[in-house]
């Protein structure tokens, strides 16, 4: 077996640089030597881990009974002669010793031997300084971050009690700002010790570094302590304006609602309903309550505006669609929009009113069209497409027929539930027949011919299918290309 006196009489540079790393983790007891020796289960965990170093440096000759009666000789010489510290001065000593046997065994020169041993030692010593460097930085950092940060809960802190006055009751208030000012004040003596002034790096050295990251961790919880009762006292002061802003809001809204003369008395009343409610749940801070009642008394004001004004607006969209209307479908359908018009201003439903209004507005716009459905035929357009279950469509567009524009249409879509969507272009289905006269027609030059599809004309709601062969059946409104023509 190779002890380390051995690899000084015979040594190799493999010798040295597992002596120096060895020796450089083993070092790491340093602290609990006594322990160690004076501890049967300490001693066994050192056993362990040495044997555990010694196997992680190649060293698979040393046994754990070396390494117990290493310990036995270690507890023996405690009280006789200590052995000079194994550090940079000792190893070039012993180098210098030895030098005769390394030059023999190596062969390389002394002098080139002592360079090794030395680059190996600063190597090992100068890694362990970075490292240690490093991680007192780090530390630094951490507590002058902290210390800004209590600066800065100390100005809010200022800034608050100068809005105090806005508060009726400032009981909790006071308490949530006095407990964070408590607790700033309890981390003056950790900043004063390693932070003076704001900078740690004089305070903190490579001595302390460990102690003072250990204050730091309760320093550090009494700043987010402070922070929360901060955060508390500035949600009251928020709390207190919102519900005087709504208090606001819901005065200036009772005041325009008693404005409109003409005003629906079912309407009226329920404005005082919500704007009773409303500060009585301010009086009990009750925010969310009383900005509900807002809401409402918001909606109620704009309902009155539209109970007043839409009836004339009703009228005259109506009167002016059954002047165009031919359609006798046209006809009954805006006969049945405009009674139920009509009874929604007896039941002042607003809303109602409203969609009986669009309804009637969009009626008369589709009536006023005078359209011709077209075939697609222009390049990079498809103008047929057939589904996954072999279902054929012509695709198809609607053209002003006084001005050339595309108009978009409301077509229901069978592939998504009949859902109506507003189109430019949209898929009629047709016969095996019909697709494949269309199909035939553009194949000749590229251009469809016979490309009138249908007609809408201005008095009607409904299209006319005027292709030879189609019954209107079914439409698609998007679609991927399984078959173009």
């Amino acid at each position: 077996m190779k002890t380390e006196f051995d690899a000084f009489n015979n040594p190799t540079v493999d010798d040295f640089l597992k002596v120096l790393d060895t020796a450089a983790e083993i070092r790491e007891f340093g602290e609990d030597a006594t322990k160690i020796l004076a501890s049967e289960d300490a001693k066994g965990q050192f056993v362990d881990r040495a044997l555990k170093i010694a196997r992680s440096k190649g060293d698979n000759n040393t046994s754990r009974e070396d390494i117990e009666l290493a310990l036995t000789k270690i507890n023996e010489r405690s009280y006789a002669f200590k052995e000079p510290k194994h550090d940079f001065s000792y190893y070039t000593s012993l180098a210098w010793v030895k030098r005769d046997a390394i030059r023999r065994k190596v062969l390389i020169p002394t002098a080139t031997v002592a360079a090794g041993v030395l680059a190996v030692c600063l190597a090992v010593t100068g890694i362990a300084a970075g490292a240690k460097k490093v991680a007192e930085g780090k530390v630094e950092t951490k507590i002058e971050q902290g210390y800004q940060t209590k600066e800065k809960l100390d100005i809010v802190i200022g800034n608050l009690m100068k809005n105090k006055g806005e508060l009726q009751d400032a009981s909790d208030f006071n308490a949530a700002l006095n407990k964070a000012t408590f607790l700033l004040e309890n981390t003056n003596n950790f900043f004063v010790q390693y932070c003076p002034k704001g900078t740690a790096n004089e305070a903190v050295t490579s001595n302390n570094y460990r102690q003072a990251e250990s204050k730091f961790i309760n320093a550090n919880s009494l700043l987010d302590e402070a922070n929360s009762n901060i955060e508390r006292a500035s949600g009251i002061i928020k709390t207190e304006r919102a519900l005087k802003a709504t208090k606001e809001n819901l005065e200036e809204t009772i005041r325009q609602i008693h404005s409109e003369r003409k005003a629906p008395s079912s309407m009226l009343a329920k404005a005082e309903t919500e704007y009773t409610e409303g500060l009585s749940d301010i009086k009990t801070r009750n925010l969310t309550d009383a900005e509900t009642h807002q809401y409402n008394l918001i909606n109620i004001k704009d309902g009155i505006k539209i109970l007043i004004s839409l009836p004339k607006d009703i009228d005259r969209e109506y009167n002016g669609a059954m002047k165009i209307a031919v359609e006798d479908n046209a006809i009954d359908l805006l006969k049945s929009i405009y009674r139920d018009a009509q009874m929604y201003i007896q039941a002042d439903r607003a809303s109602d009113l409203q969609t009986a209004y669009s309804r009637l507005k969009n009626i008369e716009e589709i009536l006023n069209q005078d359209i011709v459905i077209r075939i697609v035929d222009e390049e990079g357009q498809n103008t047929g497409n057939i589904r996954d279950d072999s279902r054929k469509y012509i695709i198809v567009r609607a053209i002003d027929k006084n001005t050339g524009k595309i108009i978009p249409q409301d077509i229901s879509n069978i592939e998504n539930s009949g859902k109506i969507d507003r189109v430019d272009i949209w898929g009629e289905e047709v016969s095996d027949e019909v697709f494949e006269r269309v199909k035939d027609d553009k194949r000749d030059d590229s251009v469809v011919n016979d490309n009138i599809f249908g007609k809408k004309e201005r008095g009607y709601l409904s299209l006319n299918i005027t292709f030879p062969g189609v019954t209107r059946k079914s439409q698609i409104t998007k679609w991927e290309v399984v078959y173009s023509n």
